[in-house]
């Protein structure tokens, strides 16, 4: 997106591998000193992972680093990484209705 070159769902699980680092790391992986730098750092900037990390966790590491590749042509599948295995695909494209839908807000 950042190169102007249109997007895809591949944007979609980008993100996912950035909230999932921030979730397992506790820090922001591309902040920069101001909009520039960050747009910068996604970018060009390498994904750091604490050190041990990819000893200690290497399921996690994996994941977060095939979620984070940056070339949608080169991306893997990432439903078929085996931290999805027990996700169903099909069931996420029935569209249920919630059981309670609260009415609007009155303005009065």
């Amino acid at each position: 997106m950042l190169r102007g070159e249109g997007h895809g769902f591949t944007v979609d699980w980008w993100a996912v591998g950035v909230l999932v680092y921030e979730m397992a790391y506790g820090w922001t992986l591309f902040n920069g000193k101001n909009r520039k730098e960050t747009f910068q750092n996604v970018l060009l900037k390498d994904v750091e992972f604490a050190r041990g990390s990819q000893r200690r966790l290497p399921e996690l590491t994996d994941l977060i680093s095939q979620l984070l590749e940056r070339d949608p042509k080169t991306a893997p599948t990432r439903s078929e990484h085996p931290f999805f295995a027990s996700v169903s695909w099909d069931m996420l494209e029935v569209v249920s209705r919630p059981p309670y839908i609260p009415p609007p807000a009155d303005d009065d």
